[in-house]
């Protein structure tokens, strides 16, 4: 069985392109796999990475954690109203000391209610601070502020009577309540990049790498999440191409001897990737809300059949060690096509 899919594999690489003075085989422009499989799938919103109206949430993995790639466990981001994983959200612009008024006039100076005893000067009390928080549009805090009522009450104790005045407002505060879905976490392992829309361009298969380890491969080349080139405006256009993120981990400063490892394969049955090309692997550093830089290689490899040594990686310091932490693969390539290939078991 798996030399058959391997031979389709080989097929699927190659064409024979009409010349006028004589054909000859040319790497495929796109993965028809994956173009297939986006065709079925044309309603639904798995390429919407923006995810609106649905808030995709991304629980973390616990260790040890371990994926063969013989399923593709890529988060699709599919959910319909009205599945059992889709709950409604009502979503708003700013809440003032925890509640979620329509609108909220505010002064930005403290105000002070007045009090008038029976005897003596007028006693000046200030009000109590608001605090406001805002958010952005799928329900984050994003910023926060503090400001004060722009209604004074005036309470005469002689007279037994409490009157209010209200001052010209600095600012008027109008929340615009927006509807949007909360969709429960899964099973998945993988998950596309928020910022870019198609760029989970890997494809989970079992028919371009050589020599299986196991059942699957990750392959990375220059062909997105659709199966279309990035960039077809040059045949040599090249610059970044697939990625492939892990979930966030549930990791502890205090873990011992946490690794990622894996193996990786040049070309296999597919087109090798040159000397330009590469294969990295990025640690997001926790403390710092970023991405780093942690180990890659290069191509023009002399034996594109054989999987490399296990690469093993290891996961260090406090800046990893903690819950958020994730990894992610990603590679340049030529953009053009299914071309640069590398695989990952």
């Amino acid at each position: 069985m798996i030399r058959v899919l391997l031979l389709s594999g080989w097929i699927l690489i190659y064409l024979t392109l009409p010349s006028l003075a004589q054909d000859k085989l040319a790497p495929l422009r796109y993965n028809e796999a994956l173009r297939s499989s986006t065709k079925a799938n044309a309603t639904s919103s798995q390429r919407q990475i923006a995810r609106l109206p649905f808030i995709y949430e991304i629980d973390t993995l616990p260790l040890p954690f371990f994926d063969d790639f013989s399923k593709n466990r890529t988060k699709v981001y599919d959910a319909q109203v009205g599945d059992e994983n889709v709950s409604l959200n009502v979503l708003f612009e700013f809440s003032a000391n925890g509640d979620i008024p329509a609108t909220l006039e505010i002064k930005f100076d403290t105000t002070y209610s007045i009090t008038k005893p029976l005897s003596g000067p007028l006693v000046y009390e200030a009000n109590p601070p608001l605090f406001i928080e805002f958010y952005d549009s799928i329900g984050n805090p994003i910023d926060f502020d503090t400001a004060w009522t722009n209604v004074i009450s005036l309470v005469n104790i002689g007279e037994g009577t409490i009157t209010f005045d209200t001052l010209d407002p600095d600012d008027v505060l109008i929340n615009e309540f927006d509807t949007l879905y909360l969709v429960d976490d899964d099973k998945t392992h993988w998950i596309k990049p928020g910022n870019e829309e198609n760029r989970g361009g890997a494809y989970i298969n079992n028919a371009f790498a050589s020599n299986f380890l196991t059942q699957g491969v990750a392959t990375f080349d220059g062909t997105d999440a659709s199966g279309v080139p990035y960039d077809i405006s040059s045949e040599t256009t090249y610059g970044p191409a697939d990625t492939l993120e892990s979930k966030p981990f549930a990791l502890d400063p205090e873990m011992e001897d946490v690794y990622l490892s894996f193996f990786y394969q040049a070309g296999g049955l597919g087109n090798a990737p040159d000397e330009e090309d590469s294969l990295i692997v990025d640690f997001f550093n926790v403390n710092e809300n970023r991405w780093e830089y942690a180990w890659s290689t290069e191509g023009n490899q002399s034996n594109t059949d054989d999987w490399n040594d296990r690469v093993w990686l290891e996961v260090a310091g406090s800046d990893y060690k903690r819950p958020g932490f994730k990894f992610r693969f990603r590679n340049y390539a030529t953009l053009s096509g299914i071309l640069d290939q590398w695989h990952i078991d």
